[in-house]
C-alpha cells in the first residue's frame, strides 16, 4: 500500500521521540535509581559502555530477564509442589538480578589487568 510507508516512518519518529522521554524519566524515578544505582552508572561507564542508552539497556535487562527466568524457573517446577516453585523462582529472580552486575565487574577486572598487562611504565 502507497501510504503505509510514510505512516510506518511517522510512527517510527513518534515512538523514538516518547521512547527517549520515557528513557530519562524513568532512570530519574524512584525504580529507576533504585534498579541503576550511581555504583552501576559507574561500572557502566568503566567499562566503557557511557550515555543514556547504556543505562536504560542495563536497567531494562536487570529488570525483565530476571522477571522472565523466575517464571521460567517457577513453570518448570510446578510439579513438584508450591513450595518448590517459590524457592526455584525467587533463586533464579536474585541469582539474574545481580548477574548484570557481576558481569560488570568482571568486564572492570578484565580491562584492568589487560591494560596493566600492555602498559610499558
Amino acid at each position: 500500500m502507497p501510504g503505509q510507508g510514510a505512516h510506518a516512518g511517522t510512527a517510527a519518529q513518534i515512538g523514538a521521540r516518547l521512547g527517549g522521554r520515557i528513557n530519562e524519566h524513568w532512570l530519574d524515578s524512584p525504580l529507576g535509581r533504585a534498579v541503576v544505582t550511581a555504583e552501576d552508572r559507574q561500572l557502566l561507564e568503566q567499562c566503557g559502555w557511557h550515555g543514556l542508552r547504556a543505562r536504560v539497556m542495563f536497567g531494562v535487562l536487570r529488570l525483565n530477564a530476571p522477571v522472565l527466568l523466575a517464571a521460567c524457573a517457577a513453570a518448570w517446577h510446578v510439579r513438584q509442589g508450591l513450595a518448590a516453585c517459590v524457592a526455584w523462582g525467587f533463586a533464579t529472580f536474585a541469582l539474574s538480578y545481580l548477574a548484570p552486575k557481576y558481569y560488570l565487574r568482571r568486564v572492570r577486572e578484565r580491562g584492568c589487568a589487560w591494560s596493566k598487562m600492555n602498559c610499558r611504565c
